[in-house]
């Protein structure tokens, strides 16, 4: 069977981000992965509520 060519390009993709990621610093780690979430939660439209070990047996 073989891989269709939107595959082998996500498969591409999947590798070179891979790659950029194991020679990131633990600081540019940390600074993608904020980025990335920020971005994420932008697009969810939504408030984000953290919740806690306390404040959840706080509910109880």
């Amino acid at each position: 069977m073989t891989e269709s060519i939107v595959m082998l390009e996500i498969r591409k993709i999947k590798n070179e981000n891979s790659l950029r990621y194991r020679k990131m610093s633990p600081e540019e780690l940390t600074k993608e992965f904020d980025d990335t979430t920020k971005r994420f939660i932008k697009r969810m439209g939504k408030d984000i509520k953290i919740v806690t070990l306390s404040t959840a047996q706080n509910c109880k």
